[in-house]
């Protein structure tokens, strides 16, 4: 019931009440862990429209709520697959822009194997080319940052999509200047879930040990 109070505040219009939400739900998970298994659902639907709210504060707790979820309650694999393909296509372009900024946040909190990269790839491959600036800045970086995680061959699979030969110029550029600038490897990001070996190995049994913390 306290789960589904929660995730039914977000959908409210009120800024405040719909943060305190966001809040009391981060904590929440983080306390329950794989105890709200079945209750990741729940929480998943309200908090994709959040990922189009107008405020930044509210997009910014949304995010963390998503890697909370993935490192305690599910998978970073399970919460994709309910986020794709609806939110890269969805009509309000700030759901697509704010799913372009958690893969980076995904892939820099949990290894590479953690999600499927073959699965997202064709669905991020259509925003290099999306109508709204915003949305199409934040796929390229996306991409790059996918790059700096498993290397050129993300070129062998770009070819494999449906990507237009302009776009893969444009990415054959940007690559070849992180090169130069030696901005090659992964980007860390500070307070997030961190996916240990043993920890993906648990993943397969169900069983979740406490989240790790990189050190700021």
């Amino acid at each position: 019931r306290l789960v589904d109070g929660l995730s039914g505040a977000l959908t409210v219009s009120s800024f405040k009440v719909c943060l305190s939400s966001l809040d009391a739900l981060i904590a929440l998970v983080e306390r329950l862990r794989s105890k709200l298994k079945l209750h990741v659902n729940t929480i998943i639907n309200p908090l994709i429209d959040r990922m189009g709210d107008n405020k930044d504060q509210v997009r910014e707790k949304t995010q963390t709520l998503f890697l909370a979820l993935m490192g305690c309650a599910a998978t970073p694999q399970y919460v994709w697959d309910r986020l794709t393909p609806s939110t890269f296509s969805h009509k309000n372009y700030r759901i697509r822009e704010e799913t372009t900024k958690l893969l980076p946040c995904t892939l820099a909190s949990f290894h590479t194997t953690s999600v499927s990269l073959g699965k997202i790839l064709p669905n991020l491959v259509p925003l290099l080319s999306d109508p709204n600036i915003s949305v199409r800045e934040s796929a390229v970086e996306a991409v790059l940052d996918i790059w700096r995680h498993i290397g050129d061959r993300l070129l062998t699979d770009l070819s494999r999509t449906n990507i237009q030969p302009a776009k893969v110029a444009i990415i054959n550029a940007k690559v070849d200047t992180l090169k130069r600038l030696g901005d090659v490897n992964p980007r860390d990001n500070v307070n997030v879930y961190v996916v240990s070996d043993v920890q993906r190995s648990n993943h397969t049994t169900g069983s979740r040990p406490a989240p790790q913390t990189k050190p700021s």
